[in-house]
Order: C-alpha cells, then structure tokens, then sequence
C-alpha cells in the first residue's frame, strides 16, 4: 500500500511539473513566433558553422569574409536572445517556486 501511494505522487509531482510553463505567457508569445523560430534555427546554425570551420570551406575570396561576418552577428544575437530567454526563465521559476501554484491538493 506504502509503495503505491509513493508512486502516485511521484506521477501526480511528474504531471504537474511537466505541464508547468516555465516562461511567463508574453515571452512564450514570442518565443513561439514563426520569426523567432526562424532566428533561432539560423542563430545554432551559424553557432555550429562557427564552432566547426566549416565556413573555411567556402574558400579565400569575398564569400568567405561575408558569411563569416554574417555567422558572427547572427551568433552574436543569438547568444544574447539565450542569455534574456535564460534569465527571464530563472526569474519566472523562482517566481512559481515562492507561490502556491506548484502546490497540490489532495481531495481525499
């Protein structure tokens, strides 16, 4: 009976804290938009170009500055979208962590 119930609310906290938002509703608005779905895909694509050298590839003549200056800013703004999302994450979940809204009621 002790193991059961255990694993009842161990589901029921599972449940729960899965389905908790972890970003307040105007900034998921946002971080959902097609545009910034976009950005974001871009943004890791010109991190990992970066991080790989794979924009060496494209050789010594003017593409090769142009899209590394591209990938630069592109990962340049993507960096600093990651730190925003991260910090306004952290702050919405000490935010539920203080109130009563990862709190569960037992009706029994």
């Amino acid at each position: 009976m002790r193991k059961q119930n255990l694993m009842q609310r161990f589901i029921t906290g599972a449940k729960k804290g899965i389905f908790t938002p972890t970003l307040p509703n105007n900034i998921l608005k946002i971080h959902n938009n097609f545009i910034t779905r976009i950005f974001r895909i871009l943004g890791g694509i010109s991190i990992l170009l970066i991080l790989t050298h794979r924009l060496e590839y494209l050789g010594e003549g003017l593409l090769y500055p142009t899209a590394l200056v591209l990938c630069t800013v592109l990962a340049l703004f993507f960096g600093l979208y990651l730190i925003f999302i991260t910090y306004h994450r952290f702050k919405y979940i000490i935010k539920i962590l203080k109130s009563d809204e990862l709190d569960i009621r037992n009706s029994l």
